[in-house]
């Protein structure tokens, strides 16, 4: 595996309340959360905003320390790193964020843009920095001279391909892809995932993406995981995940998802109430307020992930039986 992670962590301490009377509290942005993703893989995680997908992202690419739990990336646990050791990392492991309009530096050309990493962490000679460069643009198919201009001369779509250029130029083996098309125009997403698609093949990287485009998620990911405050409640192939949701909540965000066909069964609403707040979940299973299905058990313990059948597990009470 390139990247495993087990029993991760990330707790950030807050104060609630107001003058004297403010106490410490805990947001349990991820607790308790474990998968792996074979070399070469996609992996894709989904779920509601909030439900802590981004703050995984984080902790992956050591933008965040985990409260507890370990990373291994290449059999090494990158959480006794140190700082050397850190920015030797980030050479394997690159970022594309959602929004190509604030990720990219305005007042840096795009040759700046793509040379900055470079330059960071190699001392090559300016004429090989410059051909590196000129090689970035042609992957991602934007025009010789491209370097010359700043990102506001492109499109959403363009800007979004110097930001992948920018992620591929340390030749690092995981990409996290943070909602990599969600602000772009529907006629652009798909070349976008084109492109990622054919960088994959030709480089073999390993993609780990997050979105709320379940379509997108299937259509890309090879193994998802859907997460609800925290926690991952059900994970495996994306095909037996897609074809056959046992999670009350990855039946509910399947059953969201619009038809372009009319004679197609509206599904009904199976959900209720609000997301419960992370400063303080349910005592068990965390989507039990909001489930059709609760039984007590689920207000006291909650359940593990568990297989329930080969490459498909599910962390639910219903199928302990199974």
């Amino acid at each position: 595996m390139l990247l495993e992670i087990q029993d991760l962590v990330k707790h950030f301490p807050v104060r609630r309340g107001l003058g004297l009377s403010r106490r410490p509290a805990l947001v349990k942005a991820v607790d308790g959360i474990n998968f792996s993703i074979p070399e070469g893989g996609t992996f894709g995680l989904v779920g509601e905003s909030g439900c802590g997908k981004t703050t995984v992202a984080k902790l992956v690419l050591l933008l965040e320390r985990p409260t507890s739990g370990t990373i291994f990336f290449e059999g090494k646990d990158l959480t006794s790193l140190s700082s050397r050791e850190v920015k030797t990392y980030r050479l394997g492991a690159q970022a594309v964020f959602q929004d190509p309009y604030s990720s990219l530096d305005p007042r840096m050309k795009v040759g700046g843009i793509l040379s900055e990493p470079i330059r960071a962490h190699h001392a090559l000679p300016r004429r090989e920095i410059k051909s590196r460069v000129a090689e970035l643009l042609d992957i991602v198919k934007l025009p010789m001279g491209s370097d010359q201009y700043y990102p506001h001369e492109f499109s959403g779509g363009q800007r979004q391909r110097i930001a992948v250029a920018r992620a591929l130029a340390l030749n690092p083996k995981l990409l996290a892809l943070d909602e990599p098309v969600s602000a772009l125009d529907v006629s652009i997403r798909s070349q976008i995932l084109n492109l990622l698609a054919d960088i994959q093949e030709k480089f073999g990287l390993t993609y780990m993406i997050i979105a709320h485009d379940l379509a997108l998620v299937e259509h890309v990911s090879t193994e998802v995981g859907v997460m609800y405050l925290g926690n991952i409640v059900e994970k495996g192939a994306t095909s037996r995940v897609f074809e056959n949701p046992l999670h009350p909540y990855t039946q509910a965000l399947l059953a969201a998802v619009p038809r372009p066909d009319p004679d197609y069964p509206k599904p009904k609403a199976i959900l209720s109430g609000e997301v419960p707040s992370p400063l303080n979940p349910p005592p068990g299973c965390k989507f039990e307020p909001r489930c059709p299905h609760g039984m007590d058990q689920c207000k006291l313990k909650q359940p593990l992930l568990m297989e329930v059948e080969k490459g498909h597990e599910v962390a639910c009470y219903l199928h302990r039986s199974s």
